[in-house]
């Protein structure tokens, strides 16, 4: 992940991006006061000169302020709080001069917005600075640390930060900073260039998963058939590599949060193609606890890797000034959207682990604030809407849930009896699952268990199942003489046909070049081919005999054997 000198607040609202403004509002300066502080793009200043004898108040253009009691300073300091601008209430906050001790703690006093159902939210504080200890978190490193939370005025929604050093602070407005539902999307249906996200072990005192540090990872491979599936990720001390996908997910101390995507449209096959052979090309480089690609490429921290790679190809998911001060798994994850849709194929099995995760209830709890440990399999419980028949979720929170369904041929976009006819619309048919979580998450509050607000989150599992399989009815010929039929199948993008057998439905049994279907009649395939968007067969129908047939019509079925090429990069 991204360490540099910042800490983070979460609470419970969107991330927002801002813009590449530049405004400044002035303090008050007093005698013997520096210049104005210099303001880069995309940011707005609140600054003054404090007294070290007597203290002051800086004013922050978002409506914070940071109280600089009488002897913190060693000196009068022209104390400035950067933020950015327009002010859209992301809370990030640049303090400077960096680096600044103080005698006594100066208090930020950062406001909180309330949640939907109008309370104010739980949230977490940390900071990060080069004067805090380096931690090991698995495959991560971190300088990440609790910071010391004061107090929080319910009637303001202020929360008051203890701060012993000045460090960049970063309020971050999370959705769902109580728990997280997990939509654990098997490898076969992820695409190479997904985001995994882990929680890890570590905060600075207990082995508890934490976004701090946290780790991401870039898919770069999904064999077409069985095998490994594999990441690149930049961990300490080796730096950039390829890593077990399988082993991403299911290392000691790892808590799996799920594959990832940016928002808006979906990526292209070229668009993957070059966020993969970034990653790849970036390999052996060293890690840094802090580096990123739009810095500094000749080192990486696993998100900033991460980062990177979306970057080359113009979706990168963090705003241009967060990135530069407070990248990290969580933000990252914050602002992309789950893997939560999959293509599957009739007759195919289904089978989808579904999880939630909330507030460990061992994180201690005060002044509105938890010390951000998370559990999996606690506290919760998953219901669905809207399942096809045949497909149940079950499961409890003890154990997580699963989803299962084999779809049907009738599931799939079948054609009418008519031979030549093409599938209704378009070449899936798709199922929305509604996936709500309830999380009731618990705290320690002086030692004993505490109640935090309940909460409920949402998310859709679509379902689109592929048009591989078409059903006809072949038509006897008339006497002495032949007819041609030919039946076609539209393909999903990004598929890899590799053959196309004819059944008949009666027997089960598949059908050879020549058969005979009637007495007197032979059939038989002249044609049979698939380019990059359809899949044909063209049949002959032969009847030799004088004697028209006047039986029951049989049905056959016509079938596109194929599988995603996922496998993308050098």
């Amino acid at each position: 992940m991204r360490l540099s000198t910042i800490a983070l607040l979460t609470a419970a609202l969107s991330v927002t991006a801002c813009a590449a403004l530049t405004d400044a509002t002035s303090g008050s300066p007093g005698p013997g006061s520096a210049d104005a502080p210099q303001v880069r793009p995309g940011e707005a200043v609140g600054w003054k000169y404090i007294s070290a004898s007597s203290g002051g108040v800086v004013q922050i253009p978002d409506g914070a302020f940071l109280e600089v009691p009488p002897g913190a300073l060693d000196k009068d300091t022209v104390i400035s709080v950067f933020v950015p601008s327009p002010l859209l209430g992301n809370g990030f906050y640049r303090l400077e001069p960096t680096g600044t001790k103080f005698n006594k703690p100066v208090v930020l006093h950062a406001p909180l917005k309330k949640n939907a159902k109008g309370q104010w939210p739980v949230f977490s504080a940390f900071h990060s600075s080069p004067l805090n200890p380096l931690l090991t978190g698995g495959r991560e490193h971190t300088n990440w640390k609790p910071a010391e939370v004061v107090g929080f005025d319910e009637k303001t929604g202020f929360a008051e930060i203890a701060l012993e050093h000045f460090t960049f602070v970063y309020v971050l407005r999370a959705i769902h900073e109580l728990g997280h539902l997990v939509i654990d999307m098997p490898f076969q249906y992820l695409e190479a260039g997904d985001v995994l996200f882990t929680l890890t072990d570590g905060d600075g005192s207990a082995k508890k998963p934490a976004w701090w540090p946290g780790h991401v990872g870039v898919l770069r491979s999904l064999p077409d058939g069985p095998g490994e599936s594999f990441v690149m990720e930049s961990t300490p001390p080796n730096g950039v590599q390829l890593g077990n996908a399988t082993g991403f997910k299911t290392d000691f101390g790892h808590l799996y949060l799920g594959p990832r995507r940016p928002n808006g449209p979906m990526l292209t096959t070229a668009e993957r193609t070059a966020v993969v052979n970034y990653v790849i090309s970036m390999n052996g480089r060293p890690y840094n606890l802090i580096g990123e690609g739009n810095i500094n490429t000749s080192s990486f921290s696993c998100v900033g890797l991460s980062e990177a790679s979306y970057d080359t190809i113009n979706r990168g998911v963090v705003g241009k000034l967060a990135e530069a001060a407070a990248l990290t798994p969580y933000e990252m994850y914050s602002a992309m959207k789950p893997v939560n849709e999959l293509w599957a194929r009739v007759d195919q099995p289904i089978d989808i682990p579904i999880y939630g995760v909330t507030v460990d209830s061992r994180s201690p709890y005060i002044f509105n604030s938890h010390r951000g440990w998370f559990q999996k399999n606690v506290n919760y419980t998953i219901t669905a809407e809207g399942l096809p028949e045949g497909a149940t979720l079950e499961g409890s929170p003890t154990s997580g849930y699963r989803f299962r369904w084999t779809p049907k041929v009738e599931d799939g976009c079948v054609s009418s009896s008519e031979a030549g006819k093409t599938c209704p619309d378009k070449p899936t048919r798709d199922y929305a699952i509604k996936l709500r979580m309830h999380g009731a998450p618990r705290a320690t509050y002086l030692g004993a268990g505490v109640a935090l607000p309940e909460f409920d989150i949402e998310e859709t599992l679509t379902i689109h199942i592929d048009t591989n399989q078409r059903t006809f009815d072949l038509r006897a010929a008339n006497p002495g003489s032949k007819s041609t039929v030919s039946v076609s199948l539209e393909l999903p993008p990004n598929r890899k046909v590799f053959g196309q057998p004819l059944r008949d439905e009666a027997t089960k049994e598949a059908v050879g070049t020549t058969w005979s279907p009637y007495p007197g009649h032979t059939a038989t395939i002249v044609s049979n081919r698939c380019d990059t968007t359809w899949c044909s067969v063209q049949i002959e129908i032969r009847n030799d005999s004088a004697t028209p047939y006047t039986g029951p019509l049989k049905r056959y079925r016509y079938t596109a054997d194929y599988l995603r090429n996922r496998y993308l990069g050098g």
